[in-house]
């Protein structure tokens, strides 16, 4: 099945990259140039202050607004506790101000750009991907991409990790694109990654925070990188800066595949020519139909906020009233004929002027309709 790889980047104001198989939009991604775009970026920041509350850091990158640093996105590995009698972990004993201060220089990685009113996510579990492998500094796991689904070929990786050159404190995971690819190659896209961290942190130990220390790729390498296999025929690409600096990729890391990159010169436009544009417009309506005959309706939107009091504050319940039971004989009304002769005299009067002024307790139900009823018999 043909499958092909569009790049348009003449637009002044986006660029995108679209993966068409067999005529049908397959993979789309856009950048938007007025849009700040810092995921995948390494700073070297200063943390500016603590929140117990959220267990998170704020820190300052040199952006607009500081930076979220969460205590899930803490490596106790590479940020021990400062008091080291306690012991490291993450749980309800996990505090970040044993980690952390203000003031504290850290190295950090972007996870997720800022949206809304939400600032840029950053992280000390640091992830260089490269052609075949993802470096992961800071930890010991080895592992392989989930979209490889063939036991045959997983039980091959994990050989061919077990013969690789990684040193202590590193992590790798094989991507997809590594599926079929020899240890050589692996090996060397390893030693390549290793290299660039290197360099990382000697650019970090070199400069004071906050400071820009990695930048991550733009659009159409980084959609090269990520996206590009073997079955791919062909990558047309409508702006010449653009595809040559493509080019220039693939003979470092693909050189065998370097002539699928072409220059697009047509007159029409690049994704109007191969009616990509019709189906981008498609998945950015609100409404999906299905098949079945439904539709699907999506919004984006910021995450739901809860907000609840804490119980300690919750206000008391009001209590609730409730008739005590009276036993037997216990009745005012019932303690002797001269105190029930009394009592309902003076409740004859009573209902006359409808307030009660007799001794204490009030007569009972029972000794009040009766009396009741005889006064007005006798007003009668």
């Amino acid at each position: 099945m043909p499958k092909s790889m569009f790049v348009n980047v003449t637009a002044e104001e986006e660029n995108r990259v679209a993966i068409v198989e067999n005529g049908v939009l397959d993979v789309f991604e856009i950048e938007t140039l007025s849009k700040e775009h810092l995921k995948g970026n390494i700073f070297k920041v200063v943390v500016e202050g603590i929140n117990p509350a959220l267990e998170a850091a704020f820190v300052n990158y040199g952006g607009e607004r500081a930076g979220f640093l969460p205590l899930d996105e803490v490596n106790f590995k590479l940020y021990p506790s400062r008091n080291g009698g306690q012991t490291a972990g993450k749980g309800r004993g996990a505090r970040i101000s044993r980690h952390l201060e203000k003031g504290m220089e850290v190295l950090v990685q972007v996870i997720r750009d800022a949206f809304g009113s939400k600032p840029p996510t950053m992280s000390t579990y640091y992830s260089l991907p490269g052609r075949y492998l993802v470096l992961m500094p800071g930890a010991d796991a080895a592992g392989i991409s989930r979209k490889i689904e063939s036991a045959e070929q997983r039980e091959r990786l994990r050989k061919i990790l077990d013969e690789l050159t990684v040193p202590p404190g590193f992590g790798v995971i094989v991507r997809t694109a590594g599926m079929e690819t020899s240890p050589r190659e692996l090996q060397s896209d390893l030693e390549s990654l290793l290299e660039l961290w290197r360099t990382i942190e000697t650019a970090a130990e070199q400069v004071k925070p906050p400071a820009l220390i990695f930048q991550e790729r733009d659009l159409v390498i980084r959609t090269i990188r990520d996206y590009f296999t073997t079955d791919i025929e062909e990558v047309l690409i409508d702006d010449e800066p653009a595809y040559v600096r493509a080019r220039k990729f693939f003979e470092a890391h693909m050189p065998d595949k370097a002539e699928v990159v072409k220059l697009y010169t047509g007159d029409k436009p690049i994704f109007t020519k191969h009616n990509v544009e019709d189906q981008i417009e498609r998945i950015y309506k609100r409404t999906v139909q299905l098949k079945s005959g439904g539709s699907i309706s999506i919004d984006q939107t910021e995450a739901p906020v809860r907000s609840a009091p804490p119980a300690a504050r919750t206000p008391p319940r009001a209590p609730t009233w409730r008739p005590r039971k009276k036993s037997p004989g216990s009745c005012a009304c019932a303690t002797s004929a001269a105190s029930s002769s009394s009592i309902s005299s003076t409740w004859s009067r009573a209902s006359t002027s409808g307030r009660w002024s007799g001794p204490s307790p009030m007569p009972c139900r029972a000794t009040r309709r009766a009396t009741t009823s005889r006064a007005s018999a006798s007003w009668a």
